[in-house]
């Protein structure tokens, strides 16, 4: 009596179309999802870098300096119109106290402290550390506009700042 031998078939995995095309319709979606982040990244990081170099070409003239850049800030559109509310309660009850607050010296962040960075709106204790810790490796500022190299601050950032701070 001979015996024979069966081999055994390996396991067979069970796909069919439907799953193949529904694993196909997954990847390219995000395939697309990343692509779309991709370029809006590159397109954000290009206006920064474009707002940035007209920046640093226009730093003689401080004046000059917000003008160009006010294109980012036109995205805060809708802003404009929720703060008009807030201004206008402002004025109704005490005017003197309106103008006290809407105009503060600037602070000229080549020679302040961190205590004193700290008293500016929008800036905490991180935040004014790590402008004191970029100005001790990086040597003063030589625009506003430079902050954008802080760690932690970004455009945005430096345009809320940019009426209370000053670089000379």
């Amino acid at each position: 009596m001979a015996r024979t031998r069966r081999v055994a078939a390996p396991p067979q995995i069970g796909v069919e179309p439907k799953h193949a095309l529904a694993a196909i319709l997954v990847l390219v979606v995000a395939l697309a999802a990343s692509i779309t982040l991709l370029v809006q990244q590159s397109i954000n990081f290009t206006a920064a870098q474009a707002s940035l170099s007209v920046a640093n070409s226009s730093s003689s003239s401080s004046s000059s300096s917000p003008s160009s850049i006010s294109p980012p800030a036109a995205d805060d559109s809708p802003s404009p119109s929720a703060s008009a509310a807030p201004s206008a309660q402002g004025e109704a009850s005490g005017s003197s106290e309106a103008r006290a607050d809407a105009s503060p010296a600037p602070v000229n962040i080549n020679t302040a402290s961190q205590e004193e960075l700290e008293t500016i709106k929008g800036v905490g204790p991180v935040t004014a550390a790590n402008i004191v810790a970029y100005r001790a490796s990086a040597g003063p500022f030589a625009s506003v506009d430079e902050l954008v190299n802080v760690a932690g601050i970004g455009m945005k950032t430096v345009e809320k700042l940019r009426p209370y701070i000053t670089v000379g």
